[in-house]
């Protein structure tokens, strides 16, 4: 008589091809693309981040040197359906960081000159959650592919 070894690897094997016991449960994201705009010219480099109810993740996304952009919540692509107050931020780098570092004690002394300093190239608005008037809403039907002209 054989023994029944069999069956539970069988089993097991189902289940690891199944995905048994592993289940994702976030919520259900859909694809989101866009553009962004500033007076009518594509905005590169810019973060976009969609801003959901407290407590759903933002989606967020980068545009490329024509504005366009694509949103990912976590490590998914896209967001998940629902309204969003939408943030859009751009910054420039006006000097300083490691090339102008202090090389000496009397230079260290000066060292707040030397840090890197920033300034938004858009306006600010745009780029706090509490005064931006961009809004969109995310659908599981989609198409969710967003203009944002910012003026």
């Amino acid at each position: 008589m054989k023994p029944r070894i069999a069956a539970p690897f069988v089993y097991a094997s189902i289940c690891l091809l199944l995905g048994c016991g592993s289940s994702d449960t976030r919520p259900k994201v859909v694809p989101v693309t866009g553009m962004v705009t500033y007076q009518g010219k594509p905005v590169g480099d810019a973060q976009v981040t969609f801003w959901g109810d407290a407590a759903a993740t933002p989606a967020v996304g980068q545009t490329d040197a024509e504005g366009k952009f694509q949103l990912i919540t976590q490590d998914r692509t896209g967001a998940v359906p629902g309204k969003y107050k939408v943030t859009v931020a751009k910054t420039e780098t006006l000097g300083g960081g490691a090339d102008n570092a202090p090389t000496t004690m009397d230079d260290a002394a000066k060292a707040p000159q030397y840090a890197k300093q920033t300034r938004a190239t858009l306006p600010a608005q745009y780029a706090e959650q509490s005064k931006t008037p961009l809004e969109q809403t995310v659908t599981d039907a989609g198409p969710n592919e967003f203009a944002l002209e910012l003026k």
